[in-house]
């Protein structure tokens, strides 16, 4: 059995409006801040930049393989690059 982390949400009343900039923006940061993703928003967690193929082959070989996504926790630095 593995353990997924919830979703963070917020009450109705703190999610944002358009006039409640300032106080969303500090929530979001202390969910982040919480779950180990305060790097993601200040820049210093890059996002991966997936490689992209200047070939264009003219007729593939074989079809496309399925790929299983697995999702990293909040608190990951390194994400995957399907994410």
């Amino acid at each position: 059995m593995s353990y997924t982390e919830p979703i963070p949400t917020f009450a109705e009343n703190d999610k944002f409006d358009g006039t409640n900039w300032a106080s969303w923006r500090r929530l979001v940061r202390l969910a982040a801040n919480q779950r180990g993703a305060i790097g993601y928003l200040e820049g210093s967690i890059k996002c991966l930049v997936r490689a992209r193929n200047t070939s264009v082959p003219s007729k593939p070989s074989v079809a496309p393989a399925l790929v299983t996504v697995t999702k990293t926790f909040w608190s990951s630095t390194s994400p995957s690059i399907e994410e």
